[in-house]
């Protein structure tokens, strides 16, 4: 038999009679007869009967297509409603459950939720979230080095211009200076420009410049390349370079041109000169940024002074050798203050420098380098003998001579100085400490001390063989300082007892001193000892007589003065006040 309960429309009301369950009735409906009325909707358990019938399944409520089975539902009555469903969870919400059960009548009303709750979102993050500083980033956020961001920085304090760096090397002022910012780093020359700027800089050249406008380009991009290394060397506080193209036209217009000679202009730090050195340090970088010969290459101070000239061998073989020299003095300072305290080095050249000693015999020097190589016959014996001095030649260089030392000027090396006479000047008072560390507080004796100065001077003179080699070793004098006003003072206050005045044997006048006061101390304390003897004590006044507090020291009735006193008063009171006048005139003993 085919269900009257089929088609979309059925399921769909079967679906919210599901969702809202009418009230359960008790007995059978008004108008219902038998096992249904006319006015009465058929049941789905039955032919008949008053219950109502169970809860359709999901698959009808949703699917709207399935068709209901009577075999599934019970004839006597319905199945218990479960515990959660949708139905009973939108119930528990309320006025917005019933809001939310309207949705398929009205679809506006979930837009409309959605628009307020983005609206209401956009505007608790626009109050409620913290307004932090805004910053804006130079150079589009680009990263610069350390130097740069420093630098930058720097620049920008000197206007008033507050920059903030971050760790990533970016640096950001107020919005209302960044255009402020970037004047002033422009006309600083800090600071890299967009590509659009680097594309029109004028300083760039164009494909129809000529090869001098290029080489000027490039020197210029390397001369700023050797002025950002010569910051970073202790005792330089700004550097300018020019770089000197060679003359003549190379080879094709776009190739690279070479450098000639190169200037450097030195301002020293604040409080600071520009030492030998600091000379040396400044010609190392410029040498190896440009690849140019020693001798290229002019430096001179920020008061115009030359420190090296391009083109004088005799001049930068000084400099060089005067710059070695102070090497020198540091080097032995430094060993000699790990053992003697205030000591001071001088370094003094005397002579010119000895850098070019082999090369005033070429021929000579060449010769002895051939006769130098063992010479191997074929077929005969090898000898490993060592030729003759005659045989050798006069102009042949020994091991150890100036040739071994160093080559010179003229391949880039160091030049060595001709003679090297070194003055070391040690503090008398570090002879006396040393004395009285091991002496014990006795008197400085002129045979040990004068063994102190000799170990002394063997190893200043140890310290400075090890530092200057043989060749350019000169005089060396170790001499002793003089104790200041202030030392000879303190000198004075530390130093031994007979230094003060004392005796020589102190302990005799020491024993006499202390026997007498141990004496007189013997004396004045006899005289003061019986003068602390106590006092005797006075006899205890005898008290009222109390028979009945002591009645075994009552051995006898013989009554005591005071009983008869008291008796005598008792029976003559005129007696008794004449006795007690009397004493009074003439006193007790009467």
């Amino acid at each position: 038999m085919r269900s009257t309960w089929g088609g979309p429309a059925a399921v769909d009301r079967i679906g919210r009679l599901a969702d809202n369950p009418p009230a359960r009735e008790q007995g059978p409906r008004p108008g219902r007869t038998g096992a249904g009325g006319p006015g009465d909707r058929p049941s789905p358990g039955g032919a008949g009967g008053s219950g109502r019938g169970p809860r359709p399944s999901r698959a009808i409520a949703r699917g709207g297509r399935a068709s209901m089975r009577s075999d599934q539902l019970e004839s006597g009555g319905s199945r218990p409603p479960s515990a959660i469903g949708g139905g009973r969870l939108i119930d528990r919400l309320g006025p917005v459950g019933r809001w939310i059960r309207g949705r398929r009548a009205a679809p506006w009303r979930v837009a409309a939720l959605a628009v307020a709750a983005s609206l209401a979102a956009a505007g608790s993050v626009a109050v409620f979230s913290p307004q932090s500083d805004r910053v804006e980033w130079l150079d589009g956020g680009r990263q610069f080095a350390p130097d740069e961001v420093e630098a930058m920085a720097s620049a920008l304090a000197i206007k008033g211009i507050a920059a903030r760096a971050d760790d990533w090397g970016r640096i950001g002022v107020e919005p209302a200076r960044l255009a402020e910012a970037q004047k002033v780093l422009e006309q600083q020359g800090l600071g890299r420009k967009p590509l659009i700027q680097e594309l029109d800089d004028p300083d760039r050249p164009s494909l129809l410049d000529d090869s001098a406008s290029r080489a000027d380009v490039f020197l210029r991009a390397e001369a700023r390349k050797v002025e950002r290394a010569l910051d970073g060397v202790p005792g330089i506080g700004s550097a300018v370079v020019v770089l000197k193209p060679k003359p003549g036209r190379p080879a094709f217009a776009f190739a690279k041109p070479e450098v000639a000679g190169a200037g450097v202009r030195l301002r020293a730090e604040p409080g600071r000169t520009i030492s030998p050195m600091t000379v040396e340090r400044v010609l190392n970088v410029v040498t190896t940024f440009t690849q140019l010969d020693p001798e290229a290459v002019t430096i001179i101070d920020a008061q115009g002074d030359a420190l090296l000239r391009a083109g004088d061998r005799g001049h930068a073989l000084s400099m060089r050798a005067e710059a070695r020299a102070r090497a020198w003095e540091a080097a032995i300072a430094e060993e000699l203050s790990r053992v003697v305290d205030g000591a001071r080095v001088e370094v003094r050249l005397e002579g010119p420098p000895i850098g070019d000693r082999g090369a005033e015999a070429p021929e000579a020097g060449s010769a002895a380098v051939s006769q130098g190589v063992v010479a191997v016959v074929p077929n005969g014996p090898m000898s490993l003998d060592r030729p003759p001095a005659a045989a050798r030649g006069a102009g042949t260089v020994e091991p150890g001579a100036g040739s071994s030392s160093g080559p010179g000027p003229g391949s880039g090396e160091d030049a060595i100085p001709g003679r090297a006479n070194v003055l070391v000047e040690v503090p008398a008072s570090y002879y006396l400490a040393r004395h009285e560390a091991f002496a014990d507080g006795e008197e400085p004796g002129r045979e040990i001390l004068d063994r102190f100065v000799a170990f002394t001077e063997e190893y200043v003179r140890s310290i400075v063989a090890h530092v200057i080699p043989e060749e350019s070793l000169g005089r060396l004098q170790v001499l002793m300082l003089p104790l200041s006003n202030d030392e000879a003072g303190l000198a004075e206050e530390r130093g031994p007892a007979g230094r003060r005045g004392w005796a020589g044997p102190w302990w005799a006048p020491a024993a006499v001193v202390g026997g007498g006061a141990a004496l007189a101390l013997l004396a004045a304390a006899g005289g003061w000892l019986p003068g602390f003897r106590p006092a005797p004590r006075a006899p205890a006044e005898p008290g009222a007589p109390r028979p009945h507090l002591m009645p075994s020291l009552r051995d006898d009735d013989t009554p005591g003065p005071a009983d008869r006193v008291r008796e005598l008063v008792r029976r003559d009171p005129s007696a008794a006040a004449a006795v007690l006048r009397r004493w009074v005139d003439q006193g007790v003993d009467a």
